[in-house]
């Protein structure tokens, strides 16, 4: 074979590999060609029978009385007639029919939610650029926020930052119910500072003074610096004070207004200014520590005080005669009586006590060492409205007082037996049948052990316990108070089982109680 018959031969082959080429793509193209017309006519089929299931919904629906029904054929029709555009003529003919049948359609697009972001961005805005610190700090309203989270005692420490700050906290109302405390020795000689003394206590609308250390050469200067606020004082109350009869009587008389005076350690008055200063206004009377109180002061009170309502004696040297000095309205209107330390009280006197006071709500009897299991029989069988108790460093006192408390006074909430090392576990035990005992103190009480502690799980109203001091309870005893759940306040002070693990494991298992040690 020659090279041109060769050269026929490859074009030959050639050209017949580009017909079969040809050939099969057309082929497949008229394949794909008909899948897609088939594809079409399903899709058409399926959007007839979508459209007269929709139909005959809208028909069904719009059959209620009083509206017109839609034929089938308007249907059809209607749909024939814009089923020549395609889809969207479908669509624009279902509209029409809702807009036939009186549907409306809202196709206004709903406004979204607003984003919190958004919210708090706008809501900044509208409240304009941030305050500078240095106005904020001077702010009347800042001031008071502040003021919201702050005692009384830090306020008081804050008043120094600015005249702003002391303003407005000089507004608040607490300072009301505060003291304020002038050590008169110190202020002797700084004339500016107690005037600003009494300027404070005149901007802080406070009513109670307590002066210490005051003598009669400070009695002028000091009439004259409280002269504007002396009608506002109700409450005075005079701490180991060298003052005299006449000095005290110039001062009482100063006070105009006065309801409550308290007289601590002033061993320099005689009973003479004692009487001197007893004002008809008076409704609370303190005065201990004071040497020449005798019966004759009782009966200077009893006599000039016919609104007394809370007195409070330390008397080493009144006797069981001073308690029939009370008159029957005097004793009615005594709600609260206080004779700690009375040395010659015996059980006759509080015999006279209770059989004259039967409406007291509130008694003490702590220090009168002579007292015995008979005089708290007297005082539970004619004092049943007591709610508070003191029995405190009564030696004498055994279970049987206990027993007598427990059956007779079921309104008792406040019991006070600190130092009667004579009761024992089986007089607690007494005690757990009370329903309304939130206090119970039993310092030093050296004959209570565990048993006591196991009879006080059954005080179930019980807030306040103290047993400090106490030497015979062990760290398994106090671990099982924890059942105590109602306890606000545990004083385990000088106790040797309160240990720092028992401690730790108090306040782990009771978050609420505050262990005091």
């Amino acid at each position: 074979m020659d090279m041109a018959s060769f050269a026929r031969a490859c074009v030959d082959f050639s050209h017949n590999i580009r017909n079969l080429r040809i050939s099969g793509s057309s082929k497949s193209a008229t394949s794909a060609n008909n899948s897609t017309e088939q594809q079409q006519q399903q899709q058409q089929q399926q959007q007839q029978q979508t459209h007269q299931s929709s139909d005959g919904k809208l028909n069904g629906q719009s059959g209620t009385p009083g509206s017109p029904l839609i034929s089938r054929s308007g249907n059809s029709s209607s749909s024939s007639g814009g089923g020549s555009s395609g889809g969207g003529a479908t669509v624009a003919a279902i509209k029409q029919r809702l807009f036939n049948q009186g549907l409306k359609i809202d196709l206004t697009p709903r406004r979204r939610r607003t984003r919190y972001r958004d919210y708090m961005r706008a809501k900044l805005a509208t409240k304009g650029p941030p305050i500078p610190a240095g106005e904020l700090l001077h702010a009347a309203w800042f001031v008071r926020l502040i003021a919201r989270y702050l005692s009384p005692y830090e306020a008081s420490r804050v008043c120094s930052v600015c005249s702003v700050w002391r303003d407005v906290l000089y507004d608040l109302p607490f300072w009301r119910e505060l003291r304020l405390c002038l050590p008169i020795r110190q202020l002797k000689e700084d004339v500016p500072l107690l005037s600003r003394c009494c300027d404070s206590l005149a901007q802080r609308c406070i009513d109670s003074v307590k002066l210490v250390n005051f003598s009669d050469d400070c009695l002028s200067t000091f009439l004259i610096q409280i002269a504007s606020v002396e009608k506002r004082v109700a409450e005075l109350s005079l701490h180991n004070c060298t003052i005299t009869d006449k000095g005290l009587e110039t001062l009482i008389d100063s006070f105009s207004n006065l309801t409550s005076l308290c007289l601590v350690g002033c061993n320099d008055l005689s009973e003479v200014g004692l009487w001197s200063s007893l004002s008809p206004k008076l409704t609370n009377l303190t005065v201990t520590d004071c040497i020449n109180v005798s019966d004759e002061s009782v009966a200077a009170i009893t006599q000039l005080l016919p609104n007394l309502t809370c007195l409070e004696l330390q008397g080493y040297h009144v006797t069981d005669n001073a308690m029939t000095l009370f008159s029957s309205k005097q004793a009615a209107a005594i709600a609260k009586l206080t004779l700690n330390s009375c040395w010659e009280l015996t059980n006759q006197g509080v015999l006279n006590l209770a059989s004259s006071m039967p409406h007291l709500q509130e008694l003490s009897l702590s220090g009168c060492s002579k007292i015995t299991d008979d005089a708290v029989d007297c005082i539970t069988e004619h004092m049943k409205q007591l709610r508070s108790l003191d029995l405190s460093w009564c030696q004498k006192l055994t279970d049987v007082s206990l027993e007598c408390i427990a059956c007779d006074l079921g309104l008792l909430e406040r019991l006070q037996l600190d130092r009667c090392t004579t009761i024992s576990d089986i007089g607690v035990g007494y005690l757990s049948t009370m329903p309304r005992l939130r206090v119970l103190c039993l310092r030093w009480c050296s004959s209570l052990s565990d048993t006591s502690l196991r009879h006080i799980l059954n005080i179930r109203t019980l807030s306040f316990l103290s047993i400090a001091g106490v030497s015979r309870m062990t760290g398994d005893g106090l671990c099982n108070l924890i059942r105590l759940q109602q306890l606000h306040n545990l004083e385990v002070t000088n106790c040797p089982a309160a240990t720092c693990q028992v401690r730790g494991f108090l306040s782990m298992n009771m978050p609420q109680c505050r262990v005091i040690h």
